[in-house]
């Protein structure tokens, strides 16, 4: 007898990164620890395995009828909005009988906020932050929804954290890129420097603002420059998803998407509004609606 009815297939971006992976995994275990009454299992999007394939597969051998597939991921992006949708209706196509759920990633909440403050608290101790310069990268995206996002969160952690002022820049996809926008700031200014990767865990991203970091300083020296680690190896980040899990098993679950290209037509954008949702990670093209109650629930479509 199976003694979870509900199955969690937590998914991850997934990195070639062994230490990124190594926390996702121990994230996966933290939340089984503080909520047993759930059967988790982890799995990636790309460049780590398992993969959503094999975790649903899994959770069906294991005989759970009821599946939630939810994602590890900051902020509804591609990946939430379609990459992962269109994965998983294909995939729920192999498994009639069994109810498969979409839970959406993490949103922009006073929860996440003071997460982010305590990892650039932490990084910068015994800073003057009323005289200090906060950088906030975004993994970058296509969508200038989940854009918009990353620019509120540092608009949100300049008033709470009390900076002199905040700038968004991105890793890749979009624009400002992390290099100009660290050395603008440099050069803009005399004060310190609170450089905040938005990201979940260690590897490339990570290292690779690390390395403009040490660039920059070694263009300035004497200028003070700090890195903030990633927030989802923190103990209260695993509350925050258990309440995220907690939250996509309820019926009538919205994306928070109001300003979504996909869902009405955004100035530049308005070849978007109701497009096909495809993947950039999977060969079918299943279209429908984007951004309706329960979105990207494979079982709706």
């Amino acid at each position: 007898m199976n003694n979870h009815p509900t199955a969690v297939v937590l998914i991850g971006h997934g990195s070639s990164h062994p230490q990124g992976v190594s926390q996702f995994l121990e994230l996966a275990a933290s939340l089984q620890a503080h909520s047993p009454s759930l059967k988790f299992y982890p799995c990636f999007m790309e460049l780590a395995e398992p993969d959503i394939a094999s975790a649903i597969a899994h959770a069906v051998a294991d005989g759970h009828s009821h599946i939630l597939c939810q994602p590890a991921l900051l902020l509804a992006a591609g990946h939430a909005k379609n990459d992962l949708p269109t994965m998983l209706r294909a995939i729920a196509e192999d498994y009639p009988t069994t109810k498969i759920r979409y839970g959406s990633p993490v949103q922009i909440s006073s929860e996440l906020v003071s997460l982010c403050s305590a990892q650039i608290l932490r990084a910068s101790e015994g800073m003057d932050l009323s005289s200090a310069s906060l950088l906030v990268v975004g993994r970058g995206t296509s969508d200038p929804d989940a854009n918009s996002n990353v620019a509120k969160l540092a608009r949100l952690l300049e008033e709470c954290l009390g900076f002199s002022e905040s700038s968004v820049c991105f890793f890749s996809t979009t624009s400002p890129r992390l290099p100009a926008a660290l050395e603008k700031t440099a050069n803009r200014t005399d004060s310190p420097i609170v450089l905040f990767p938005f990201i979940l865990f260690a590897g490339v991203l990570n290292e690779l603002a690390m390395d403009e970091r040490s660039r920059v300083e070694a263009l300035h020296p004497g200028r003070r420059i700090v890195c903030s680690a990633p927030i989802g190896t923190l103990h209260d980040f695993t509350h925050l998803l258990l309440s995220r899990i907690e939250s996509s098993t309820q019926d009538g679950i919205d994306m928070p998407c109001l300003a979504c290209k996909y869902r009405s037509p955004l100035p530049g954008f308005e070849k978007d509004a109701g497009a096909p949702q495809t993947s950039h990670h999977h060969d079918h093209d299943h279209h429908h609606g984007h951004c309706h109650p329960n979105p990207c629930n494979p079982k709706n479509h």
